[in-house]
């Protein structure tokens, strides 16, 4: 069975769905170094992010 998730929505709210495999095979499509340069502007952006919420940014 799959991973079961959970959330609760205030107001009214909007699910959608990702279909995995078809991401993975597009992005497999993608240049070696296309990709390559996905995943290192994704890296950096998580880094970032996690920094953020350390320092308390935005609050």
């Amino acid at each position: 069975m799959a991973d079961r998730k959970c959330a609760t929505a205030a107001g009214r709210t909007v699910v959608g769905t990702i279909d995995r495999n078809f991401f993975d095979q597009e992005f497999n499509k993608l240049s070696a170094d296309f990709r390559k340069i996905l995943k290192t502007v994704a890296f950096r952006l998580r880094k970032t992010t996690e920094r953020m919420v350390e320092k308390g940014a935005g609050s």
